[in-house]
This record gives structure tokens, sequence and C-alpha cells, in this order.
């Protein structure tokens, strides 16, 4: 037996260790709902909202009291894809945020840029799956009017005012307008048409990485911070798969384009983070992938989960042995006397996590 381990109260005298010394190890952050007669208190996505601004309000204290930095700190859920509310609460503190360690990667969206970008390389009359999501989207950030010109048969000398594919526009070089486009439209036409004619003495990957940075996408999220510099690990991470699936297939940029798309809904990838000695941010990740990396702050999300069948009404905090729950609390609890058998479940759990936040809603 050790005297005192993993104390959970404050005041500790630990100045040589990573754990904060005047604060609880363990904090249960409950959110309470209110409602009036047998409406639900708030839609779901206020809910959320509220939920994960009370959670980054509680890391924004933390850092502020005890000198945490971000990149100390640990979000851990059953699923990333659930972390978008919290990255916005984080962000309304002026927090920084990254998502790593999930099996979510082909489903990134600057992941599914890459894809469709390859897809108009692979088929430019393709204007559904690849040229209009990569026109439209922030890697050349084509505004309505734009497209609309792209959109437009003007005829000759404008006489006859007509509509036609977006393709045809872009592929042909009858596209002259009776309207100065703008500088946009133009780097586009110009950076697509000259990747169009080196795809014949090119690696794709190479055509691609000079089209990102060309358009200036790239240019544009490293002036973002810690988000943009995620998305430029998966976009490169998105580059490196393409030219290993070119090499291994030895294959054209159409049938690199359809392995790709397949290699992203089945490959169990997590999402890339660019490490590098400036970068502080929170990161958002899975438990399982969170296993032995010892974040000195971890916040658990979800902690407090719905009844099951025939357990009652209302959420609560439980854990099972048997065929029975053990409730730590619920809504209606007067009080929490029950609450340490939650807090040693989540601790036998995270043995190696030095403060621990729990965040949800009952």
């Amino acid at each position: 037996m050790i005297a005192n381990f993993m104390d959970l109260s404050a005041g500790r005298e630990e100045p040589k260790t990573p754990f904060i010394a005047h604060s609880p190890r363990v904090y249960f952050e409950v959110t309470k709902f209110e409602k009036s007669g047998n409406s639900k208190p708030g839609d779901d996505v206020s809910r959320k909202q509220l939920v994960a601004y009370q959670l980054a309000d509680r890391i924004n204290t933390l850092m502020q009291d005890e000198n945490i930095q971000a990149k100390d700190i640990a979000i851990l859920m059953k699923s990333v894809k659930d972390a978008q509310p919290y990255i916005e609460a984080l962000r309304t503190f002026g927090i920084e945020s990254v998502v790593s360690g999930a099996s979510t990667f082909g489903e990134q969206p600057e992941v599914e840029l890459i894809g469709s970008l390859l897809q108009s390389l692979a088929n430019m009359y393709d204007s559904y799956e690849g040229l209009f999501p990569v026109l439209s989207s922030e890697i050349f950030s084509l505004d309505a009017s734009d497209l609309l010109l792209l959109g437009t048969n003007f005829g000759e000398n404008g006489q006859k005012i007509i509509n036609r594919d977006i393709a045809e526009s872009v592929v042909n070089d009858t596209f002259n307008p009776p309207f100065e486009i703008s500088p946009k439209l133009k780097n586009a036409l110009e950076v697509l048409g000259n990747a169009r004619s080196s795809l014949s003495n090119k690696r794709v990957s190479d055509v691609i990485k000079k089209v990102v940075f060309d358009a200036g996408w790239i240019s544009r999220l490293q002036k973002m911070g810690n988000e943009g510099q995620s998305k430029i690990a998966n976009i490169f991470a998105a580059l490196e798969q393409i030219d290993s699936l070119q090499t291994e297939l030895s294959v054209g940029v159409a049938s690199v384009a359809r392995a790709f798309s397949q290699w992203c809904s089945t490959a169990k990838e997590s999402p890339k983070v660019l490490h590098c000695s400036t970068q502080n941010a929170v990161t958002f990740m899975t438990i399982h992938a969170s296993k032995g990396l010892e974040f000195p702050v971890v916040a658990v999300v979800g902690a407090v989960s719905g009844p099951k069948a025939g357990a009652g009404g209302e959420p609560f905090l439980h854990a099972r042995k048997d065929d029975s729950y053990q409730i730590a609390f619920s809504s209606s609890s007067k009080n929490l006397m029950n609450c340490m058998t939650a807090v040693t479940m989540f601790l036998q759990v995270l043995m190696s996590v030095r403060t621990f936040l729990s965040g949800e809603c009952s």
C-alpha cells in the first residue's frame, strides 16, 4: 500500500511533479437544463453548444489559474465527429485545438477536396463530383458571380445567352465572356490548365501539389494557426497516399482517382497533425487512441449516458455491475454521496491521467 496514492484532495505539496497542486485531481462538470411543461429544454444543437461552452470555460480557467498550456490538454470522446461544438467553444476563449487519433482521415473536408481535385483531373467534364466542388471550395474560393460566368454561354458578341456546363468553359478555349473576369477566376483557369497539360509527364501527386500551392490554398491555411496546420498535414498525407497508390498500381490518373476514393472510404486512418515546437493547441482524440500518451490534463466528454431499458427515465452517470446499475447521480438527486463509485470506475480506466475533467449534460 502506498500512502495517499492518487490523492484527490486539493492543496497537496507536489512542487516537483506535473500535478496541479492547488486544485482537485478530478472535476465532474454537470450541466442541468431546466424545462417548462412537457417541452424538451432546448434543441439538441443548443444543448451540445452549452455543454461544450461549459467545458471550454473550465479549461480556460485551468489555463489561467494553474498556468496550464493548451498543448498539455486532451479532450477524449467516442468519436471526433462530435468535436465541432467543442472546437468552436474553445475558440471563443482564444484557445486553439487540433483533431487527432481517430479513424476519420478520409472524411476530413480537406482530404475530400483532394479527392475531388483528383477526380476533376481524371475527368474534367465531371462537374458534379470533381470540378464544381473544387472551384467552389476553399482551394480557389470562387464566388457565385464567377461560377455564373462559367455556366453561361454568351454566344458571338454576347448576342445569345444560354446555360452551359461549367466544364465546357474550363476545358474549351472558347470561354470569352463580355465582362472582365475576377483575378480569382483567372488564376483558377490558369492553374487548372497548367495541371491538365502537365499530367502526361509528371506524377499525379506532384501535379496536385502544384495546384494547391499555385491556388494559394496552402499559404492561406498557414495563416490559420493550428487549425490550418492540421489541414496542411492531412493534405500532404493524402498526397503521399496518392503517390503510393500510383506507384503500387502503375496506373494513370483515372485509376488512381478510383483507388484513392475507395481507400478513403475503407481505410482506418487517423487525421494527421503537424507537430512543431510552436504548436500550442488542445488535442481532440478518441479514448482508444490516447492510450499511453499521458496528457497532464484530460477531459472526457460523454461521461453521462442515458439510461438503459428498464433502468429508469432520467439520464445518469452509472456503472454496470453484474445485473444491476450503480447510480452515481441523476438530475433529481439531492446529493452526490455515491459519486466516488463512478470516480473510481473512471480512474481505473484512466490510471495515467494526471488531472481529469468529465463533462456532459444531465
